[in-house]
């Protein structure tokens, strides 16, 4: 299973006459994969790709984009779809919650929690980190994200990626508003968690302001 940044040292024109007949799935994980990167990824190997998104105690068994919507070119909101970790899986109830584990609306980004008979028992012999995980019966990823209008999960990351997809292949603008406005959330729940004006690399760039102000500098 490669991790995204794999597919883009992919040797293309070694590719170009490799037999694909017995290849019939390609997973990937570990990370969001820029939109541009995943689509030349679709055009070189056709509906093959699939993305899972899970962690240790829930293993890549959280939310997956199936072959299908890498697939579907025709859905009206297709790249909303390939910027996302997909839909939850049926075998799992997932819910994006804030610092106090309340449900978020939709669009709102917060921690993603996950339950099911695939979630991990416990921290072996680490009663405490099993309770601080486990809290309320729904394991605590630590990971960031927000579910769209059609049950798709997004990373914080994933907003710049979009971003990211625009200036390359377009040359358009990325919006700046949204992806301020979705790293404000990001960074505004952060701090909820563990207080003060750190950051979420633990660097001594502190406070909101300049931290956005960083963000729009980099876009």
């Amino acid at each position: 299973m490669p991790s995204p940044p794999l597919f883009r040292s992919l040797p293309t024109p070694a590719l170009a006459g490799a037999p694909l007949s017995g290849l019939k799935t390609i997973y990937y994980g570990g990370g969001p994969m820029y939109v541009n990167d995943l689509l030349r990824a679709i055009r070189r190997f056709g509906p093959r790709l699939i993305q899972i998104y899970g962690q240790g105690g829930a293993p890549m068994t959280i939310t997956y984009l199936s072959k299908a919507m890498h697939g579907d070119r025709d859905h009206p909101r297709y790249l909303n779809r390939l910027a996302s970790t997909g839909i939850a899986r049926t075998d799992v109830e997932v819910r994006v919650v804030d610092a106090d584990d309340r449900d978020l609306p939709v669009g709102e980004a917060g921690e993603v929690v996950v339950r099911g008979d695939v979630v991990m028992a416990g921290y072996w012999r680490d009663s405490d980190a099993t309770e601080t995980a486990l809290r309320g019966g729904w394991l605590h990823t630590g990971d960031v994200g927000a579910f769209d209008g059609d049950g798709l999960r997004h990373a914080a990351a994933n907003f710049s990626a979009y971003a990211e997809f625009h200036r390359r292949d377009e040359g358009a603008e990325p919006d700046l508003a949204m992806i301020v406005e979705e790293f404000t959330r990001f960074l505004e729940y952060y701090m909820s968690r563990h207080g003060g004006d750190g950051t979420p690399d633990g660097g001594p760039r502190g406070g909101l302001e300049q931290l956005i102000e960083q963000v729009k500098s980099e876009l």
